[in-house]
Formats: structure tokens, sequence, C-alpha cells
């Protein structure tokens, strides 16, 4: 059973770790899109303004990343937490190795998944 605290702690982690992602994500995209003017003059901006969807999708990729190693990282210092009934630094040991691994998967690398 969840209560109130874990609830307000969960909460708290995804909304900061969404954030976190959104403003990492949106410097990520400013530097990997190529620049919007060039010598071509306006037919360059035509094809750049194909890239403004490219841009949401790298934010977005990075908030829900972010978001999700929150959410990881916060289930599994709970849970490990109303486990053993105690409160000390294994417990964010247990979420960060957790969140370790989920990172490793989202990027296929199962050696990374297994070492963390």
């Amino acid at each position: 059973l969840i209560l109130r605290k874990e609830m307000e702690q969960l909460a708290t982690n995804i909304t900061a770790m969404s954030i976190s992602g959104t403003f990492f994500g949106s410097i990520y995209a400013a530097w990997s899109s190529p620049p919007v003017s060039s010598a071509g003059g306006f037919s360059s901006l035509r094809t750049s303004s194909n890239e403004f969807p490219q841009a949401f999708k790298i934010v977005g990729r990075s908030a829900s990343v972010f978001a999700l190693a929150g959410f990881t990282y916060t289930v599994g210092k709970v849970g490990c937490e109303s486990f053993r009934d105690k409160e000390d630094p294994i417990n964010g040991a247990v979420g960060g190795a957790l969140t370790g691994f989920m990172l490793g998967l989202s990027k296929k690398r199962l050696d990374i998944a297994a070492a963390s």
C-alpha cells in the first residue's frame, strides 16, 4: 500500500525530472539542429521548418526518459524502504541501481543494464 508521503515523493520526482529533461532536451535540440538561416535565402527556411517537429521529438524523448528515470528511482527507493522498514542509504542505492538498469535497457545496451 503506497501512502501519501510516497505518492508526494513520486509526484515531486517525476515533475522535477520532466522539467530537467525538457531543459536538457531543449539544449540538445538547439545544438544538434542545423542553423535556420543560410546563404540559400528563403528556400532554406522551408527545409529548416521541417526540422521543427524533429526538435520537439528530441525534447519529448529527453523529458520522458528523465521522467521515467525519476519514477524508477522513486519506486525502487520507496519499495525498498517499505520492504525493509528502514530509512537508510541502501534504499537510495537500490533505487539508483534500478534506474541504471532502466537506462541501460532504454539504450538497448544489456552490458550497461547488467553492470548496474
